[in-house]
C-alpha cells in the first residue's frame, strides 16, 4: 500500500511511513506555533503566510489547512490572553492586527468565531471596569424585561438554557406473606407491606429563551418562566463552562443555571456588577 504522506509504497499492509508521520505531526506544531507567537506580537505578521506555507510544503501537509492553522493560532492566542486576566488595549490591538494582517489577506473569516466572539467580550469588560462602556440604545428597545428607569442594560444573549436543581420523591418498598384462594379467581394476599421515599437531586431543563443583564438584576424570559433575581441578594455564583449558575438568598431557593455559550464573560461580567 502507498503511504498517506508521501504516496511511496509504505510495505505490505502499512498506510503510512513513521518518519513520514512524524514529519507531518511536527510540521503541524511548528505552524501552530508560528500563528499563535504571531497572534500574540511575538512573530511577523508579514512572513507568517509565507513561512507556513513553506513548512507545509516540506511536511506533506495541504495547502488547503494552512489557513486553518492560522486560525487555530488566533484561537489559541485569545485563550492565552483572556485565561488569566481581562484584555488589555495592548493584546486587543495586537490580535485584531493579527486579523488585518495575516487572516483576512488569507480569506479566513473571524465574524461569528466563538474565540472573536470572546475577544468582543473581553473588550466590553474592560470598557464597563474602566466605565467607558456605552449600551447600544437599540439593546434596551428590543427586549421584553420590564426594566426599571434608572437601570443600565449592559448585556442580553437569545437562545439561554435555564436550568433548576429540583428535589423529587419516590415511594419504594415491597410487601411480604402469601396469597390465599377464597374463591375461584379470587385471591387475599396477607403478610405487610413496607416503604420508604427517596430523595434525588436532579438538573431539570426548565425553558430556553432570553437572558439579560444589568447593573441591579439578572433577567429570563423563556416558555412560562419570567423572573428576575436582585444581584444583591445572590449569595453564591458557579462559574461553568458555558454559563453562570447561581444561588439566590432564600431558604427555599434552590441552584439556578443559565448556559449562555461563554462561561468566562458571563461570570466575570455579573460577578463584577455585583460588587459594585
Amino acid at each position: 500500500m502507498d503511504c498517506r504522506y508521501c504516496g511511496n509504497d509504505a510495505g505490505f499492509l502499512r498506510r503510512k511511513h513513521k518518519d513520514c508521520e512524524r514529519t507531518h505531526d511536527d510540521g503541524i506544531s511548528e505552524m501552530h506555533a508560528i500563528a499563535t507567537r504571531a497572534a500574540l506580537g511575538m512573530g511577523n505578521n508579514a512572513a507568517v503566510s509565507g513561512q507556513m506555507r513553506d513548512i507545509a510544503g516540506g511536511s506533506y501537509i495541504s495547502q488547503a489547512r494552512v489557513p486553518e492553522l492560522m486560525l487555530s493560532g488566533f484561537e489559541n492566542a485569545v485563550d492565552h490572553v483572556l485565561d488569566d486576566h481581562l484584555l488589555t488595549e495592548e493584546e486587543e490591538w495586537t490580535l485584531l492586527s493579527y486579523i488585518d494582517e495575516v487572516l483576512e489577506p488569507n480569506g479566513v473569516p473571524t465574524q461569528g468565531n466563538g474565540q472573536y466572539n470572546r475577544l468582543e467580550n473581553g473588550r466590553i469588560l474592560r470598557e464597563i471596569q474602566d466605565g467607558t462602556f456605552k449600551p447600544p440604545v437599540e439593546l434596551r428597545r428590543h427586549v421584553p424585561f420590564n426594566l426599571q428607569k434608572t437601570e443600565t442594560l449592559y448585556w442580553v444573549v437569545n437562545g439561554c438554557r435555564y436550568y433548576e436543581e429540583k428535589v423529587e420523591r419516590e415511594r419504594i418498598g415491597g410487601s411480604s406473606g402469601a396469597s390465599v384462594r377464597v374463591a375461584r379467581g379470587v385471591y387475599v394476599r396477607t403478610g405487610s407491606f413496607k416503604s420508604r421515599t427517596v430523595e434525588r437531586v436532579v438538573r431539570r431543563h426548565i425553558a430556553t429563551g432570553m437572558f439579560g443583564v444589568t447593573d441591579r438584576h439578572l433577567y429570563f424570559v423563556g416558555g412560562s418562566s419570567r423572573f428576575r433575581v436582585r444581584l444583591d441578594r445572590i449569595v453564591a455564583f458557579d462559574a461553568l463552562p458555558d454559563g453562570i449558575g447561581i444561588m439566590r438568598e432564600a431558604a427555599s431557593a434552590k441552584p439556578q443555571e443559565f448556559i449562555v455559550g461563554d462561561g468566562w464573560f458571563v461570570t466575570n461580567l455579573v460577578t463584577y456588577l455585583a460588587s459594585n
